[in-house]
């Protein structure tokens, strides 16, 4: 990537790939002249790499700097939603910011647009496309909210258990219910999403938290979506199932 000497390092950026292009989107930065040293700040910047002549390039910044927000391509109209995201302090995570804008990137105009924010702040949330055409539709699960403190000095984030889902077709959004029934433990591992390309507009959506491997069902029954997290693989055998699971 392009060398800033102010630069010492980056983290919690979207990496997606779109054609034959990686975009790096974001993240939070860690900068010499900033202060205190050590305390990140978000980033609007965005670069992406051509594969086929393994050059980077700068493009658009974002309207709005970012860090661990949710992030998606339409693969057939060469665009990128981003949503939420914020800053994150490596020591005191729950005293960073978190925000609700929304943006659209077009690739070929190489422009940022504002869309509707989220209904709520959300930052560490997951982005992924459900549905094709018309029904195209840009989820954002998981993440955290606002923070609480512990002995009134600790901050602590508040963990979301639903999901918001924006209709492309007339940019509103809609939440989902919780994937997590009251007092249930909440399980918070890094949620992953994977393209099915034998059924586009279905994705597998995983999480790996601690030594449980589980996998998001979406139902649909009377225009209602219920989601149900079950447990695919306990135990250190949970390697042999991602494996099978990730081809599928």
């Amino acid at each position: 990537m392009p060398c800033n000497p102010h630069v010492y390092g980056l983290c919690n950026f979207t990496p997606i790939s779109l054609g034959p292009h990686l975009y790096v989107i974001g993240g939070s930065l860690f900068d010499t002249r900033s202060f205190p040293i050590g305390r990140p700040s978000s980033s609007s910047s965005a670069f992406r790499f051509d594969f086929h002549s393994s050059f980077w390039e700068p493009i658009s910044s974002m309207l709005s700097p970012r860090g661990s927000f949710a992030c998606a391509a339409i693969h057939d109209s060469s665009q990128i939603l981003v949503a939420g995201g914020g800053s994150r302090h490596r020591l005191f995570a729950a005293a960073g910011s978190r925000m609700s804008s929304v943006e659209r990137y077009d690739v070929e105009r190489d422009e940022w647009v504002a869309l509707d924010g989220l209904p709520t702040l959300r930052a560490g949330c997951v982005g992924f496309f459900v549905g094709n055409g018309e029904k195209r539709e840009f989820w954002v699960m998981g993440g955290y909210g606002e923070s609480r403190t512990i002995s009134g000095m600790f901050p602590v984030d508040e963990y979301y258990r639903d999901a918001v889902v924006m209709e492309l077709r007339n940019g509103r959004w809609r939440q989902i219910g919780d994937m997590w029934e009251e007092g249930e433990r909440r399980r918070l591992g890094k949620i992953v999403v994977i393209e099915n390309h034998r059924n586009r507009g279905k994705p597998g959506i995983f999480m790996l938290d601690g030594d449980e491997f589980l996998r998001l069902l979406l139902f649909s029954l009377l225009g209602y979506v219920f989601k149900i997290f079950i447990i695919v693989e306990k135990g250190f055998s949970f390697f042999h199932g991602l494996l099978e699971l990730i081809t599928f």
